[in-house]
C-alpha cells in the first residue's frame, strides 16, 4: 500500500512543518506573493519590469538564480512545476531544481476538460491553495536565452495549463537553506478557489466521490487514474513528507474501495524467459492474476505466450534449452505470432479493467527480476505499480530463519517453469505463511 497519493491531495498541514521551514505569518506570505499582471507580455525587456511580470535580480544574485534581467538586461524565467510539470513539462528549459514554495497547499480540486477528462465528466487535477502553515514541493525550471526562447515557453504553458486563471510569483526555497530564497519570483500557475466565479475549480468533496470521478475520468490524454499514478510517482521519488501517513492511508483505501471487490489489490505477474541476463535475455510468457489484499478473491488474466526468433531460442543457456523443452514452451514460443508490445496491452487492459483507481502491488517469487524485464520490455505496464512488490521469495527466507519448523509444512511446487502455474503456486504459499505464520495474537485480559 503506498503511502504518497494524498500528498497530491493535500499539502502538509502540521504546524511543526511550517515553523521548519520557516513559512512565518499569513501576511508574511502575503509579501512573499506577486500577483501578476496579465496585461503585461511574457518577455518584456522594459525599465518599468519591477511594476509587470517579474522583478529585477535583486543585488548580488546571480543570472542563474535570479529571475527577470541581470545588468545586461538578459531576461531569466523561472517557472514552478507541482503537478504534471514535474514529471513532464514538454518545454524546453536549461536548468531545474528541487525544492519548494511556502504557503501553498497541493490539492486535486481543479477540472480538467481537454487533457484528462472531458466536459461531460471532468477529471480532477492539481491546483494550489493557500495554507498559511503549509509547504508544497516540486521543480523550478529555467529557462535561459533571451525573449524568443522565453515567448515559445510561456506559449507553450499558457495553452496547456489554460484552465488555470492566475500567474502569481513567489519565492523558492531549496532543502539545505529553507529561511533564503534560492530563486525569487518563481512563475506559479494557480486557480481561484472560487467554485461560482472559476468554472474550473471544482472545491473539495467526500473523498469517495472524489476517488470515483478520478477512477473514472477519461480524456484525449489518457485516464485521471494515470495522472494520480504518475503524481505518486514523481511524489515519492522526490521523497518530501507533506502530509501524516495516516491521512494517506485512509485517501488509498478510499481509492481502491472505489473499484469494487479488490480492496488493497495485489497484482501477480510472472514472466518466462530466455535467461536472466536484462541485456539480452527476452521475455517468452506472461501470466497475470489479480487477488484482493486478503488472498479470498481472485481472478485469472491473461497468459501468453510470445513469439521470439529460433536464433534468440538457440542462445539460450542449457538450463532453459532443457526446461523450456520439457515443458512445451520452446514451441509454442516458436508457433506464436504474440509480439512482446500486444502482449503488453492485453495485461495493461486486464489490469486497468478490474483495478480502477489507486496504485497496485506487484507480487510473486523474486518478482523484482519480473518487473526488470518489465521495465525495459514492458514499460506502459511496468508503470502501473507501486515502487512497492510482494516478493514471497523474501518472505521464504525470512520464515525459513524464523520459523524454520513451520516453513517445514509449505506446500510443495510442481515447477513446472510455466507462468499461470507459478503464480498460482506463489498464492498458495503466501496463503500458507498469512494462514499459519502471520497470525494475530491472542489479545491478554
Amino acid at each position: 500500500m503506498p503511502f504518497y497519493i494524498l500528498r497530491a491531495v493535500v499539502g502538509r498541514s502540521a504546524k511543526s512543518a511550517g515553523e521548519a521551514a520557516g513559512l512565518g505569518t499569513g501576511r508574511d506570505r502575503q509579501r512573499r506573493t506577486k500577483i501578476l499582471d496579465p496585461s503585461c507580455p511574457p518577455a518584456c525587456p522594459c525599465p518599468s519590469a519591477r511594476r509587470c511580470c517579474r522583478p529585477r535580480h535583486t543585488s548580488g544574485f546571480s543570472s542563474s538564480r535570479g529571475i527577470g534581467y541581470t545588468t545586461s538586461c538578459r531576461m531569466v524565467l523561472w517557472v514552478f512545476g507541482y503537478g504534471s510539470l514535474i514529471w513532464n513539462p514538454g518545454f524546453d528549459f536549461d536548468d531545474k531544481i528541487l525544492g519548494f514554495i511556502k504557503g501553498y497547499k497541493r490539492t486535486f480540486n481543479l477540472a480538467c476538460i481537454d487533457h484528462r477528462g472531458t466536459p461531460e465528466h471532468p477529471a480532477r487535477t492539481c491546483t494550489l491553495e493557500t495554507d498559511d502553515e503549509a509547504i508544497c514541493w516540486g521543480i523550478a525550471y529555467c529557462v535561459k536565452g533571451g525573449p524568443e526562447k522565453e515567448r515559445k515557453a510561456m506559449q507553450y504553458l499558457e495553452r496547456r495549463e489554460c484552465e488555470y486563471d492566475q500567474k502569481i510569483s513567489i519565492d523558492f526555497y531549496k532543502e539545505g537553506d529553507p529561511l533564503k530564497p534560492a530563486v525569487t519570483g518563481v512563475l506559479v500557475f494557480v486557480s481561484t478557489p472560487d467554485p461560482i466565479g472559476n468554472k474550473y475549480y471544482l472545491g473539495p468533496a467526500p473523498l469517495q466521490d472524489m476517488a470515483r470521478q478520478i477512477a473514472t475520468a477519461n480524456g484525449p490524454t489518457g485516464y485521471n487514474r494515470d495522472y494520480l499514478f504518475s503524481m505518486e510517482k514523481a511524489l515519492a521519488s522526490i521523497n518530501k513528507n507533506e502530509q501524516n501517513d495516516t491521512t494517506a492511508v485512509n485517501y488509498e483505501a478510499a481509492l481502491v474501495s472505489s473499484s469494487g471487490d479488490y480492496r488493497m489489490p495485489l497484482v501477480w505477474i510472472d514472466l518466462e524467459m530466455t535467461g536472466l541476463d536484462i541485456t539480452k535475455d527476452r521475455i517468452l510468457e506472461i501470466a497475470c492474476v489479480i487477488t484482493d489484499g486478503k488472498l479470498t478473491k481472485q481472478i485469472e488474466g491473461p497468459d501468453l505466450v510470445i513469439s521470439q526468433s529460433k536464433d534468440c531460442l538457440d542462445n539460450m543457456g542449457e538450463w532453459c534449452k532443457t526446461h523450456h523443452a520439457a515443458s512445451g514452451l520452446t514451441e509454442r514460443v516458436l508457433q506464436s505470432e504474440l509480439s512482446e508490445h500486444d502482449a503488453e496491452a492485453k495485461v495493461l487492459d486486464f489490469v486497468r479493467k478490474h483495478i480502477n483507481s489507486g496504485t497496485p502491488l506487484l507480487a510473486g517469487n523474486s518478482v523484482y527480476v519480473d518487473l526488470l524485464f518489465l521495465k525495459k520490455y514492458m514499460p506502459q505496464l511496468a508503470a502501473v505499480f507501486s515502487h512497492v512488490i510482494v516478493d514471497v521469495s523474501s518472505i521464504m527466507a525470512l520464515c525459513i530463519r524464523w520459523y524454520p519448523k513451520e516453513r517445514k509444512q509449505t506446500p510443495i511446487k510442481q515447477k513446472t517453469h510455466r507462468a499461470m502455474d507459478d503464480i498460482k503456486e506463489s498464492i498458495a504459499e503466501l496463503k500458507y505463511y498469512k494462514d499459519n505464520i502471520f497470525k494475530p495474537q491472542k489479545s491478554k485480559r
